[in-house]
């Protein structure tokens, strides 16, 4: 999360009110350098609009100028990025950076404990989309060192997780990995291929 990106996202003005959520959403994933890349299927879940709905307010967000969006490829599959446009920091009203920098100063004199509450939010959001939902604590356990060990970034653990729960969405459960299974075997990086369920079909003999 990027407390500068959703401070800047709080004071832009879009073309409605979802447009206005959609760019906050993105906000709250980008990284240090103002860039996010939440799948439009994990936004339109956050927004509770559709995927194509998402798409049309992204548009409009990149024709405001608020945003760049661009393709990435990450190994086996392709996704979309999103730049911020943040450069407009003459904006911000005075002492408006000072609080900002004490909201990173808190944070980075937490304890450990402490430290872990930053995860939730991201790692619920996760745990949503895992299809199997067992060992939800030890699963935790190993999303949080993953993450502060920097092997993988939450953005692509849910992007994975997406693909990886469409691909097994008609797969009986207990061929399903559990979420700590999939966490400590790396299978963010799998090629996934997701197949359509195809209806058994009678054919006459000739």
């Amino acid at each position: 999360m990027s407390f500068t990106a959703l401070a800047w996202g709080i004071r832009q003005s879009t073309s409605s009110s979802t447009s206005k959520l959609v760019l906050l959403m993105l906000c709250n994933y980008a990284d240090e350098h103002g860039v996010s890349y939440p799948s439009q299927e994990h936004l339109a879940g956050l927004c509770q609009i559709t995927r194509r709905s998402v798409n049309k307010h992204i548009q409009e967000l990149v024709k405001a100028n608020l945003i760049e969006k661009y393709r990435a490829v990450n190994k086996s599959y392709g996704y979309n990025k999103y730049k911020l446009n943040m450069e407009y920091e003459k904006n911000i009203p005075k002492g408006y950076e000072k609080n900002i920098l004490k909201v990173r100063e808190d944070i980075s004199h937490n304890t450990i404990n402490n430290t872990n509450n930053i995860y939730i939010s991201k790692f619920e959001s996760w745990w949503a989309v895992v299809p199997r939902k067992i060992g939800k604590k030890k699963a935790k356990s190993i999303y949080e060192r993953l993450i502060k060990s920097k092997e993988v970034t939450e953005e692509e653990l849910m992007t994975a997780m997406e693909r990886y729960a469409e691909s097994v969405k008609h797969t009986d459960d207990k061929f399903i990995a559990h979420a700590s299974s999939w966490l400590n075997a790396g299978r963010w990086s799998d090629v996934v291929e997701v197949k359509e369920k195809v209806k058994n079909k009678n054919w006459l003999a000739g």
